[in-house]
């Protein structure tokens, strides 16, 4: 087993070694991804002359992703028209390289379905665009693709661009109410927005980041809830309160004050080695996931925040 072990971990740590003017299917080859892409009938997009570009996870976290949502690679063969638009998903038409990507960028997979890219750093400011005219060290910064986060490095093939990613991506489903909606533990949140007159807002404001509070968060406030729908005003400036502009993923998310649509308090994000991170008086639900949207992502918290502006009124 720590043989075995040993030699998928090659696949993410040591280069690649190919000769110039390799192609994409050449660079992959040997690979698990690779066989995937042979299973699925996919070859010809990696050997053709049309540039492409792969995101891709490497085989490692290929399988600990696989392993964390209790399914595996025979599964996934088990499903060819589902494995070929899994793969599918992870293709893009045309090169770019890391420097060529910038924040909030959507790019249309093969498959049809968009790819969301975003670009983290402190340099020049957190969630700032990577600007290709600056002269900026691009790969000290977090890069993410559906909020996936790039490994260290891409490879150019002479057909193309890989980009190995930590994990799979998973499309976007839905709106952000759509997402609120879809969750059974965020219900109460869904009724609050409904009674706020926000639900058109989370479909419609592009791109937002949504701290949703669970259902066991508004419990927490007792009676406190029950007021708060009796007074739609007050409730969406609260409710505002939890929505950031732009789209913070978790691999983005840092110690920091973020603005919010509430205009006169932020939000005060703290981390901790940077692997669990509070907000305000809560904490985000670190599940591994976050909730992809077509107009941003939403994160669940164990806490409804309160402005300091407006505490005086509840």
């Amino acid at each position: 087993m720590l043989k075995m072990f040993a030699v998928m971990l090659t696949v993410v740590v040591a280069p690649m070694v190919c000769v110039d003017g390799a192609t994409v299917a050449q660079y992959l080859r040997g690979t698990t991804v690779y066989s995937l892409f042979q299973d699925a009938g996919l070859t010809d997009l990696l050997t053709g002359d049309d540039p492409v570009t792969l995101f891709i996870p490497s085989d490692v976290y290929l399988l600990r992703y696989l392993s964390s949502h209790g399914t595996s690679l025979s599964q996934l063969r088990q499903n060819p028209e589902g494995l070929k638009d899994l793969l599918q998903y992870h293709v893009v038409s045309g090169r770019y390289a890391r420097r060529d990507l910038y924040n909030e960028e959507k790019l249309q997979a093969v498959n049809g379905d968009t790819i969301r890219v975003n670009t983290y750093g402190t340099s020049l400011g957190a969630y700032a665009k990577v600007d290709v005219d600056v002269d900026i060290d691009v790969d000290s910064w977090r890069i993410t693709a559906q909020g996936v986060a790039f490994q260290s490095r891409d490879y150019a093939a002479s057909n193309g661009v890989i980009h190995f990613l930590y994990g799979i991506m998973e499309p976007a489903n839905g709106t952000v109410a759509d997402v609120i909606a879809s969750q059974s533990d965020l219900s109460t949140l869904l009724s609050a927005a409904q009674a706020a007159g926000l639900v058109d807002f989370l479909a419609d404001q592009n791109p937002i980041t949504v701290f949703a509070p669970t259902d066991a968060a508004f419990n927490a406030l007792g009676d406190t809830v029950q007021t708060l729908l009796t007074k739609p005003d007050l409730l969406a400036q609260i409710l505002s309160y939890h929505v950031v502009p732009g789209t913070i993923y978790s691999a983005g998310i840092h110690a920091t004050d973020l603005h919010t649509f509430e205009e006169a308090d932020r939000l005060h994000l703290t981390s901790r080695f940077g692997t669990s991170f509070s907000i305000e008086n809560g904490h985000l639900m670190r599940n591994g996931e976050d909730m992809s949207a077509i107009n941003g992502v939403v994160h669940k918290i164990d806490h409804v925040l309160i402005p300091d502006s407006l505490k005086s009124q509840i």
